[in-house]
């Protein structure tokens, strides 16, 4: 009797367990699908958005994930440059969307879209290779810097001499 009733307990959790469960990925679909229209937005502005609804500022969203308040006003302005490197932009996305409860996948993918067409758009720059007046140039240096030293040898060697 004591193993039904057990059992009829260990069955009961699970369900709710699984309730829970298939609930929060109802949840969490439903969740990114509103967060893909929004990604439509600038990612600054999601941020933004978000944080505000949850009545953040900055400061306490710096505290929480430990993230400099001048990198996540970046981010909410989408003034990327500001922030060192896209290791960090990235990182700094993934922390502060998913403390934000949002998913950061689409953030981080039309961040690195964005960042992939301004690349792209950028004019590419060819360096031509040295030419030989720069070379005689270069060597006419040398030779006047040897000289010189054999110059100022011979004279210490002059004033040794007497």
């Amino acid at each position: 009797m004591n193993n039904l009733k057990f059992s009829k307990q260990f069955q009961a959790e699970q369900e709710k367990s699984n309730d829970f469960k298939i609930n929060r990925f109802y949840a969490n679909l439903h969740r990114r699908s509103a967060l893909q229209e929004k990604v439509m937005l600038e990612i600054g502005q999601v941020l933004t958005q978000e944080r505000r609804k949850r009545g953040l500022s900055l400061s306490d969203v710096e505290k929480a994930i430990k993230v400099r308040s001048k990198y996540l006003k970046a981010l909410e302005e989408s003034n990327f440059d500001v922030i060192p490197g896209d290791a960090y932009v990235v990182g700094f996305l993934k922390l502060y969307a998913n403390f934000l409860g949002l998913d950061s996948k689409p953030l981080i993918d039309k961040y690195r879209d964005t960042r992939q067409s301004q690349v792209a758009s950028k004019p590419t720059y060819v360096l031509e290779p040295e030419t030989p007046n720069y070379l005689a140039r270069r060597i006419t240096a040398i030779a006047l810097v040897a000289i010189f030293i054999a110059l100022t040898f011979f004279l210490i060697w002059l004033s040794v001499r007497r």
